[in-house]
């Protein structure tokens, strides 16, 4: 669903346009079909769209040299399953740090390790090399024998032998790492390949580099952060922060704490008469320093429970431990710290730091997937206090009368979906077929002037489809089959060739049984079959 403009700086997702401004622009083809589809059901993704940027002067996207090639379909095709999986968006992803070449890497389908994915790329299998030799193809200059490692260079017609030599271009890894601030404008970037010696790295080429651009200072504590990131949440954009965080004892012996790896947090939720909160506390061990945060559920009254408020009370604080290592990045160096957290919510738990995978139809898909997003890390125990102080911001809450909290895209969640505006908490797959089949279904049904708008209107459809479940099997398959017309009755058993007679089996008086005729055969055991079904109903209603 990425579409890109003439201007090849421009990326951006088509679902998260508008499609009666934008659509214009797009190929007549299934992913403007879709895009149609969603934008007429007020259905929407948002996700961070990566930005494509050239890497260095005269630098040019793959794509875009491929179809200035005028290469065919087919050539296209495979041209961008050799990028995606090399994981190469631009001319420099393949070419040597000099800028001269193609590596030699990329010609035979590796995938350098001199380069830092930049994206998050789909799996792809590395196609399966040709098979051997029919036969052996004398055209060739050069022959190699891996039994004696030899090479055999062919002249005229005799085989000249090559030993292999020492490279002069190949260094020991044995020295003591560095901070990454610590190197700067005395290196140059290069491209390499690991050989099968781990210690050694065998150089390629080297090629120069402009100094990163300077920043704005980074800001000096949680609480600027905490009022930065809040001031981005109510732009309008996307993004939410806790309701309230305070800090006991000192900021800097906390974030001292993270550093050393001493760290606890400490989170529970509390639900009820669907009104969700949660309070976690950031603590060093010595507990005199202490980060309270508070926060109320996101999300539809619908959404909530006790898992969700658990949930939340995680990524509230995974968010602020993210502020935390923003602060002391510069003191990070190489490593980085753990931190024990304690939850009482099992399911909870489960959701954020297993490794299982997780279904975006599943509940809480939205704040599971985010807490992933952000960090992972076990957790420990002491839940007492922060449970009484969640339980007592939601007394709160339920006596200012307050309703269910926005429920927006939060930062770091990997991709949202938007319905009528509202964001989902997870892929209800039920409630998207409703939106793409319920209108064109009741449409049907009123030119069959069987129901019209306003009878439609006036169903209880929760309360009906709540008692078709309650039915048996066989008859929730035969009940809508009855109502429209279709059981298996002479009429249609007829016309698929089941039965030689359209004719009532019971009666001789109807010539085609049809749905309508069923209550009101005049036959003496349908008569006495109905007279049992309504004594029995009678006797139902009155006990």
């Amino acid at each position: 669903m990425m579409m890109r403009l003439t201007d090849k700086s421009w990326n951006f997702l088509q679902s998260q346009q508008v499609y009666s401004n934008t659509s214009i622009l797009a190929s007549d083809v299934w992913a403007k079909r879709t895009w149609s589809e969603l934008d007429s059901l007020s259905i929407h993704l948002e996700f961070d769209s990566p930005s494509l940027q050239p890497m260095r002067q005269g630098d040019q996207l793959l794509v875009d040299l491929f179809i200035d090639s005028l290469v065919d379909q087919h050539t296209l095709k495979w041209l961008n399953w050799c990028r995606t999986f090399l994981h190469a968006v631009t001319l420099s992803d393949i070419v040597n740090a000099e800028g001269t070449a193609i590596t030699l890497d990329a010609w035979k389908g590796i995938r350098a390790d001199y380069l830092a994915d930049r994206y998050q790329w789909p799996r792809t299998a590395r196609h399966s090399p040709l098979g051997l030799w029919h036969s052996a193809d004398l055209s060739w200059k050069w022959q190699y024998s891996p039994s004696t490692n030899t090479l055999f260079h062919r002249e005229g017609q005799i085989w000249i032998p090559s030993e292999p030599t020492s490279s002069t271009r190949r260094f020991n890894l044995d020295l003591l790492p560095l901070p990454v601030d610590t190197v700067r404008a005395s290196v140059s970037v290069f491209s390499s390949r690991s050989p099968s010696h781990k210690s050694r790295v065998l150089l390629h080429s080297t090629g120069p580099h402009q100094p990163a651009k300077t920043h704005a200072p980074p800001s000096s504590s949680i609480l600027d952060l905490w009022h930065q990131f809040g001031s981005l949440a109510e732009s309008g954009s996307h993004g939410w922060v806790p309701v309230v965080i305070t800090i006991e004892g000192s900021e800097d012996r906390l974030v001292q704490a993270l550093l050393a790896g001493n760290l606890c947090v400490v989170s529970d939720g509390s639900y009820k008469a669907k009104v969700g909160t949660a309070c976690a506390q950031i603590l060093s061990e010595d507990r005199r320093n202490i980060i309270w945060i508070t926060c109320q559920t996101p999300g539809k009254f619908e959404d909530q429970s006790s898992t969700r408020s658990e949930l939340i009370g995680l990524m509230a604080s995974l968010l602020v431990l993210e502020w935390m290592a923003q602060l002391a990045r510069l003191k990070l160096f190489a490593s980085q710290p753990s931190v024990e957290m304690a939850c009482d919510g099992l399911i909870a738990l489960d959701k954020s730091f297993s490794e299982a995978h997780l279904s975006s139809s599943g509940a809480q898909f939205d704040l599971a997937s985010t807490i992933r997003a952000l960090l992972r890390h076990l957790p420990l125990q002491r839940n007492v206090e922060v449970d009484s102080k969640a339980q007592a911001y939601r007394r709160l809450v339920e006596s200012t009368g307050q309703s269910a909290a926005s429920n927006p895209r939060f930062f770091h969640e990997p991709v949202s979906l938007f319905i009528d505006g509202v964001k989902s908490s997870k892929l209800d797959q039920a409630h998207i077929m409703e939106l793409v089949s319920l209108p064109a279904l009741r449409a049907y049904w009123s030119s069959k002037d069987r129901l019209s708008e306003q009878s439609i209107r006036e169903v209880d459809w929760l309360s009906l489809a709540r008692a078709m479940k309650a039915l048996p099997a066989n008859l929730q398959r035969w009940t809508p089959k009855h109502i429209s017309g279709m059981p298996g009755v002479g009429k249609f058993l007829a016309i698929w060739n089941r039965s030689a007679t359209s004719s009532c089996p019971r009666c001789s008086s109807c010539p085609v049984e049809d749905h309508l005729h069923v209550p009101r055969c005049s036959a003496p055991t349908a008569a006495a079959e109905w007279s049992k079904r309504h004594l029995a109903f009678r006797t139902w209603m009155q006990t």
